[in-house]
């Protein structure tokens, strides 16, 4: 649903997201597709025959775990598209999660807690955000970094990543000049 949503804005704005693609990677993308849209017809099915609880969760499952072993991540411009493998999902929420938790302990009010425990709890936080947060952006941000030069990025964001406020993470190691948007539009779009 998701996938299909930001391909219809792509098309709308005229971009040949196919253009300079392999034919193993057409191929591949076709059998996914096709792979998809069984499990899609599957699950349409299901629901009108009214099914057991099992079996809808079953056929959501076969769905979901496409994406279990490999993310992507995909950069499109006017005359390009580019794409750019990344850890499986579950290494992506442990490390999006992490940095979330770690924003959030500068808010978090600790039964009487005193402003020197405070304070070194608020430093070793503060620390311990800053490692995360580059390696999360290392991990999520660092594959597009060299071909986006000073060019916006904005990000499609879903899951666990909806929590992760991007222009907060450091830049990449290997530029100096990208920056980092939401785009609320385009997340909101991408939202189940």
């Amino acid at each position: 649903m998701r996938a299909r949503s930001l391909l219809d804005l792509l098309n709308e704005s005229g971009a040949d997201i196919r253009q300079g693609v392999g034919p193993l990677l057409l191929k591949r993308e076709r059998e996914l597709q096709r792979a998809l849209n069984a499990k899609a017809e599957s699950q349409t099915r299901l629901r009108s025959d009214t099914p057991s609880k099992e079996q809808a969760e079953a056929i959501a499952k076969e769905i979901d775990a496409l994406g279990e072993e490999r993310s992507y991540l995909g950069a499109v411009t006017p005359t390009t598209l580019n794409s750019f493998e990344l850890p499986r999902r579950s290494d992506i929420t442990t490390a999006a999660k992490r940095v979330y938790e770690l924003l959030k302990a500068r808010n978090r009010q600790i039964r009487d807690e005193t402003s020197e425990a405070r304070r070194a709890r608020m430093e070793q936080s503060n620390a311990e955000y800053s490692k995360a947060a580059r390696a999360f952006s290392e991990i999520i941000l660092k594959p597009v970094s060299a071909h986006m030069g000073s060019k916006r990025l904005v990000i499609v964001n879903d899951g666990a990543l909806q929590y992760i406020p991007f222009a907060a993470l450091p830049t990449p190691a290997t530029t100096s000049n990208m920056r980092v948007a939401e785009n609320p539009r385009c997340s909101s779009i991408m939202k189940e």
